[in-house]
């Protein structure tokens, strides 16, 4: 249980702190937005949100990776 708090902690550390996954939300915000006007299929959603989770994740990876190089080289 204590992974989940560490892993929500630093998803709003860095939603934050980092300007861009703030875009990356916003703009996921619109896409879900746009989906529920069209009316797109399951699979259209599933395909969406695995691809929304992508960018969310690998944005946090990046943030991470940077701060591990600014610590080890400064």
């Amino acid at each position: 249980m204590k992974s989940f708090v560490y892993a929500f902690h630093g998803f709003f550390e860095t939603v934050r702190t980092q300007r861009n996954m703030r875009v990356h939300l916003c703009f996921a915000f619109y896409v879900i937005l746009a989906g529920f006007v069209t009316h797109i299929s399951k699979s259209e959603w599933a395909a969406v949100l695995v691809c929304i989770g992508l960018v969310t994740a690998l944005e946090c990876l990046n943030t991470a990776l940077e701060s591990l190089c600014d610590t080890v080289h400064p």
